[in-house]
């Protein structure tokens, strides 16, 4: 093995370099399985009746496509809370979750792949944007308790946005991390 390709893989495989690899590597896949469950679950909880499909669900969602998650994306999209760029964006994740779960040695030993900060960063703002939304367009105006109350959007939060924003503050060892953070240091 070449002096510096074995320098490399030492380094990779030191106790905190291997610890904080595999943190960001499990943190982007729990930021990403969040966000499906918000993708998916939130609108079929809504459109269900204690976990049966209804003719409503599978009109309003169902029917947009035969995967689920893209299906659910579309009827985000077609009430404005995503973007068609926001939906190629899950897909991406999708694709990147699949790749760190089934390739991971490689993700943790080829410092050419190592999980970087603007992946983990990309899920948690889908996320805190999906759940702003759902928030303020379904669950604030069905709930008498804010009848009258102001509510600035940019306030909101789901226990999802907190958990991530959580664990991103434990793993780079940050006071605190909001959606329209550009890059933790």
């Amino acid at each position: 093995m070449h002096s510096d390709d074995e320098q490399t893989l030492l380094h990779l495989l030191s106790k905190d370099v291997l610890k904080q690899n595999l943190a960001r590597a499990g943190l982007f896949a729990l930021a990403y399985e969040l966000l499906k469950n918000s993708i998916i679950e939130t609108p079929r909880g809504f459109f269900t009746m204690g976990g049966t499909t209804t003719d409503t669900y599978k009109t309003e969602i169902l029917s947009k496509h035969p995967d689920v998650l893209i299906a659910s994306c579309r009827w985000f999209r077609d009430n404005g809370a995503i973007t068609e760029d926001d939906l190629a964006d899950v897909l991406r994740f999708r694709e990147y979750r699949n790749y760190i779960a089934h390739e991971l040695p490689n993700v943790l030993l080829n410092p050419t792949v190592q999980v970087d900060t603007d992946k983990l960063l990309r899920p948690f703002k889908l996320l805190s944007k999906i759940d702003r939304w759902w928030i303020t367009q379904f669950e604030i105006p069905t709930n008498p308790d804010f009848d009258g109350e102001d509510i600035n959007p940019s306030e909101v939060r789901s226990g999802s946005m907190e958990f991530v924003s959580y664990l991103i503050r434990v793993v780079y060892d940050l006071d605190d991390i909001e959606p329209t953070t550009e890059r933790p240091a």
